[in-house]
């Protein structure tokens, strides 16, 4: 069985949680390749960006298993200008990009804040003091620690759907390979703590940004329970909502 995650840290911490008989089949991808990896028949089992379930026919869904967050831990933060005012015009768009950051993020802050923001890709490695920015994956947790500047976007989420943000899910076009990759797992969030630190042993993650997710642990969950199922599937219905899709998606959920 051939398992494709996207490369950020709680993905990191997950592959560690991995029976060692299936580690040897795990592939990293940038965030944003890993749904066309799935589309095309190169992997049997994939973890995507939730929302790039938007482009996918007939795939099914772990009804167990996930990554989502419910509070300061989040995969991508929003930074705001020090001298900016109330209204915020445009939002650069950094780091590990995926469909979730390009949709949701106009979608937010028309819904909480009723402005209307412009998202740009920004692929410059420096930041502008004078521009807002939201950046996703690795970027936020080297060594600059932009973590500790930056407002968590799931929490934005979080406010929004009144639920935890399922921000990656597993996702497979073979009913058996996805049950058989269910059955593999065990209770992942029992062990969170413990691959934390072996993830910190075998990476150069310092000690600032372990504190940081081990102090704030209890916001993120591996296990897909009926509470982020249920916050899931009113994710999806918020481009609906806003005119981008056309019906609202059903999902195929696999025990």
């Amino acid at each position: 069985m051939k398992i494709v995650l996207p490369q950020n840290i709680f993905s990191a911490i997950y592959s560690v949680l991995l029976p060692d008989e299936v580690k040897s089949s795990v592939f990293i991808k940038p965030a944003s390749m890993v749904a066309a990896d799935l589309k095309n028949g190169s992997c049997d089992v994939a973890l995507i960006p939730s929302l790039d379930l938007l482009k996918l026919e007939d795939v099914f869904v772990s009804d167990k298993f996930g990554i989502s967050f419910d509070g300061l831990l989040s995969n991508s933060y929003l930074y705001f200008n020090k001298e900016q005012g109330s209204v915020i015009n445009d939002l650069l768009l950094k780091g590990e990009v995926t469909t979730n950051e390009i949709i949701l993020t106009p979608l937010l802050f028309a819904e909480l804040f009723g402005q209307k923001v412009n998202v740009i890709l920004d692929t410059q490695p420096e930041f502008k003091d004078d521009r807002n920015y939201i950046v996703s994956g690795l970027s936020n947790f080297d060594e600059r620690h932009l973590f500790e500047k930056g407002a968590s976007f799931s929490d934005f989420v979080n406010e929004l759907i009144n639920a935890p943000y399922v921000n990656f899910v597993f996702v497979s076009k073979n009913k058996e390979k996805l049950k058989e990759f269910n059955r593999l797992i065990k209770t992942p969030n029992e062990q969170l703590k413990a691959a934390l630190l072996r993830v910190k042993k075998n990476t150069n993650l310092d000690d600032k940004v372990v504190g940081f997710i081990e102090n704030n642990i209890d916001g993120l969950y591996f296990d897909l329970t009926e509470i982020e199922k249920s916050g899931l599937l009113e994710l999806l219905k918020i481009p609906y909502y806003h005119g981008i899709i056309e019906d609202i998606i059903e999902l195929n959920f696999i025990n």
